[in-house]
């Protein structure tokens, strides 16, 4: 029986950082039997899981940008993903993707768990200060998509936005797939204490020891300077390439 093991975000909180360090290190986790799954748009950022799960008249940035249809393109995902799945030589398959954080409501996790064909799975969560937080997710969208004001929408971003209910975000997957299936890991303390929150990613997939501390110093994306730590927080360039090269591939393929 494989395991899955899904990285789920939340954003803002080095995921960018984590997918590209696991881009570039496909081959030594396939030697530690873990394999990061290749996206069907974006190779390190599976978009497809969320948006295929996601109640259809609800959105993400990358959902709106491509057209997506959530109910159309669930089978299709689901038969890519076991085809994977099935073929795959390692014990482990690895998905990331902050957009999963975005699923609240039980039926939008229950297609996520059939989208994986109900194996046993694990969920692997980052959460930080939510003040710090908020701001860096506004910074992120303000580049690319205005706010809402309906209250249930993924950019609205007032005080009493949904978002910040991290209580009930994560509450919604342990709910799913049991609590003691669901890492919830610490974004400012793993930045304060290491520098990067590589090694605990690394140590949550079981992969730490087949790493050096060298493989994942200096590795930061999206970096912008906050305070007197230099974090994660800001929106690269390769989001907006990333997104329209997705968009362009929805468009080909989808």
């Amino acid at each position: 029986m494989k395991k899955i093991i899904v990285h789920a975000g939340f954003h803002k909180t080095g995921t960018t950082s984590i997918q590209s360090f696991l881009n570039r290190n496909r081959h030594v986790l396939r030697a530690a039997d873990i394999d990061f799954y290749s996206g069907r748009y974006i190779s390190n950022n599976h978009v497809e899981l969320h948006a295929a799960s996601m109640r259809d008249e609800r959105m993400s940035s990358w959902k709106k940008a491509s057209g997506f249809r959530s109910s159309a393109m669930f089978p299709v995902i689901a038969a890519q993903i076991k085809e994977a799945i099935d073929a795959s030589p390692c014990k482990t398959i690895l998905f990331s993707a902050e957009g999963i954080s975005y699923l609240r409501f039980e039926d939008e996790i229950r297609r996520l768990h059939d989208l994986l064909g109900r194996r046993q799975t694990s969920i692997i969560i980052y959460q930080r200060e939510r003040s710090a937080w908020l701001e860096s997710f506004k910074a992120q969208l303000s580049t690319h998509i205005p706010f809402s004001t309906d209250k249930d929408a993924f950019n609205y971003v007032e005080p009493d936005t949904w978002l910040l209910d991290f209580e009930t975000r994560i509450g919604a997957f342990q709910k799913a797939f049991g609590a003691e299936n669901v890492t919830v890991v610490d974004y400012d303390g793993e930045v304060t204490l290491q520098g990067s929150v590589i090694p605990s990613f690394l140590s949550a997939i079981g992969a730490r020891k087949v790493f050096h501390a060298a493989d994942w110093e200096g590795v930061w994306e999206n970096k912008r300077q906050q305070s007197r730590i230099s974090i994660a927080t800001a929106v690269s360039p390769r989001l907006d390439h990333a997104v329209d090269n997705s968009r362009r591939r929805w468009q080909e393929n989808p």
